[in-house]
């Protein structure tokens, strides 16, 4: 298995096995000291501590320092994220708050137009019956004045010939009969 860094030759480099922490993760030792505790003097300390008792060399001591550096940035990055989430809430709870009175105005809006609305369809309905009663019943009038147009021609037709007789009874000219049936 060759390793992104090879050496010269291109023989195959073993990894490296991990070292494991001496201590559980969730333990509060040396390693898990906040950054703002660790100043100068205390990680010159720390240096001497880890190169009495272990003999770590400057890289260890220097990865160390760097995790602990990014865990910080880390922690920060985290609480920053955390404050704009309250931040947003807070706005939009804000939010919520103003919208919430225009929401009920405006719902209140809607049920009193659903039932003008309502109305207006009822009265639409109402007019449309009208209209049909009253175009039924312009539809029999229409008919009933046809009817007696026919009777009274029938009757004209009648009086035309027996003319000769009728007016020397002395009866109406029939143009006049037909205005006052017309009226």
């Amino acid at each position: 298995m060759l390793t992104r860094r090879s050496r010269g030759r291109g023989k195959p480099r073993r990894p490296r096995p991990r070292r494991r922490s001496a201590t559980p993760r969730g333990s509060r030792g040396a390693r898990a000291m906040p950054m703002h505790a660790c100043d100068d003097s205390l990680i010159n300390v720390l240096v001497i501590k880890l190169d009495s008792t272990h003999g770590p060399t400057e890289l260890c001591v220097s990865r160390i320092l760097a995790n602990r550096q990014s865990a910080q940035r880390s922690r920060v990055r985290k609480l920053q994220y955390i404050s704009e989430l309250e931040r947003c809430v807070t706005t939009l709870q804000n939010e919520v708050s103003v919208l919430s009175p225009r929401v009920a105005f405006l719902d209140q809006q809607r049920t009193i137009l659903t039932v003008g609305n309502s109305h207006l369809k009822q009265r639409i309905a109402a007019l449309a019956q009208d209209k049909l009663f009253k175009d039924a019943h312009q539809e029999a009038l229409k008919e009933e004045i046809e009817r007696l147009r026919q009777v009274y021609q029938q009757q004209n037709l009648r009086m035309s010939s027996g003319a000769g007789a009728a007016s020397d009874h002395g009866g109406p000219p029939p143009v006049r009969a037909e205005k006052e049936l017309m009226s």
